[in-house]
């Protein structure tokens, strides 16, 4: 478990967000659609993911899902904190040295309230990304981060995908 607070938020997230901004490395071929993930703590994620994507599994806080093309990617975390959604946010968009979020629209993951951000960043190799993150409370301990990362003109059907990924999560247990 992590108790990461708001000043170490980005240092500690910061290579979680750097391997789906890169979205090429350590790639390993996702056996089923549906996936399941705890990150070691008293939350369950549920999920389907489309056969061609990939996943990246850290088993202590983070599931990174890749698209084939390497446009798209979305990394979920589930987080030890009582911070705000807005204090989490900032704090991991500067580790990643992202332009500052700015507040979307209220968001939902499987009935769980919280907040949508925008923000964006070039990564190493010179490519814009825009950066969705969602962030929802899913107890009194957990904070759920949803970071969408995908390159401009990104195709409608891989919009699409990233679209059903994310609608498909699922909070165990449930509200």
């Amino acid at each position: 478990m992590h108790n990461w607070p708001v000043v170490g938020a980005g240092i500690a997230m910061k290579s979680l967000f750097a391997i789906a901004l890169v979205l090429g490395l350590a790639i390993v071929p996702a056996a089923a659609q549906d996936l399941t993930f705890n990150g070691n703590s008293n939350v369950t994620l549920k999920l389907s993911m489309p056969d061609s994507w990939f996943t990246d599994p850290n088993p202590d806080s983070t599931i990174v899902l890749k698209s084939p093309d390497h446009s798209a990617a979305i990394t979920l975390s589930i987080v030890e904190s009582d911070q705000t959604s807005d204090d989490l946010a900032d704090a991991l968009m500067k580790g990643v040295n992202a332009t500052p979020p700015q507040k979307d629209s209220p968001a939902a993951i499987s009935g769980h309230d919280g907040q949508r951000y925008m923000s964006s960043v070039v990564n190493s190799h010179g490519v814009h990304a825009n950066i969705r993150l969602t962030v929802v409370r899913a107890n009194a301990q957990y904070v759920i981060v949803c970071m969408v990362v995908f390159q401009d003109n990104l195709a409608p059907d891989a919009q699409a995908a990233l679209n059903d990924i994310v609608g498909s999560i699922a909070i165990q247990p449930p509200v």
